[in-house]
């Protein structure tokens, strides 16, 4: 047999039942490509971290319960990897070599700060069955490099929103971020139903930020913005600008460990 330490981390969040949950296995070899999608499938959340552990540089993957390889970035995942690193294997700072490149983290007062990537965003039209999806209308539309951004002018819009997922299914791997501002606290939603997460909204979204930081660093020329995901379980960032670069700092908690017991498996 072959026993793979595995735990469940809720992201984004101080107590558990907030945030978003992932799954995080810690790995000595590298099972095949299959047999890790069907661990993502099969161990429950939306996205499963698999993490190839090194010296301080850890190859860092991510499959989702559809079975599916990410091949962008997710933001809850890759901070709950790094929760069970810093943790459960001892460390204060690391590196996860990503599809997406290196993602520096360290343990800081309050939590973990971590470098992710910088998205570009312009504005744009909104693409057909936009706002039959959003069952509202934006003030503007903006493209980021993977997802929709729908502006409003105010945060209870945001709020108010009851999307017509079947309608927004058709955007597929382009998620729509509907978010607003009340002076310095800005607020966004992350819906999604085409991804193969299982999710119509995620209830706490990093890699909304990669988009989110620069697009409200623009408009308010603030390096150090404060956000506030209006979910269900709800998720609150703290995020700094500065060129490209774009750093999060937020907290995650560890709801459950254990191993997973598998037959002996091919190594990739």
């Amino acid at each position: 047999m072959t026993a793979i330490r595995a735990f469940q981390i809720h992201a984004f969040t101080s107590t558990v039942f907030g945030g978003n949950p992932a799954g995080v296995c810690l790995l000595d070899t590298w099972p095949a490509d299959a047999v890790l999608a069907c661990i993502a499938h099969d161990f429950g959340p939306s996205v499963t971290a698999f993490v190839g552990l090194g010296e301080g540089t850890h190859r860092l993957r991510w499959f989702t319960r559809g079975k599916h390889e990410v091949m962008s970035f997710c933001g809850h995942a890759t901070f709950a990897a790094a929760h069970a690193v810093f943790h459960e294997v001892g460390a204060d700072a690391l590196q996860f070599d990503t599809v997406t490149g290196m993602r520096p983290a360290a343990l800081v007062d309050g939590g973990i700060s971590m470098g992710i990537p910088c998205w570009s965003n312009s504005l744009a039209g909104a693409p057909e069955g936009l706002e039959p999806a959003l069952r509202a209308t934006p003030s503007s539309v903006h493209r980021s490099e993977r997802d929709w951004i729908a502006l409003f002018d105010t945060p209870e819009e945001v709020a108010a929103l009851a999307p017509d997922y079947d309608v927004m299914r058709a955007f597929g791997h382009s998620a729509v971020i509907a978010t607003a501002s009340s002076g310095t606290d800005i607020v966004f939603r992350f819906f999604c139903p085409g991804f193969s997460t299982g999710e119509q909204e995620d209830p706490a979204t990093g890699s909304a930020i990669s988009a989110l930081g620069p697009f409200w660093y623009a408009r308010l020329r603030q390096a150090s913005l404060r956000f506030t995901q209006l979910s269900a379980r709800g998720a609150p960032f703290r995020v700094t600008v500065a060129g490209d670069a774009v750093t999060l700092l937020s907290q995650c908690v560890t709801f459950s460990r254990g191993w997973l017991d598998l037959p002996d498996l091919a190594a990739t």
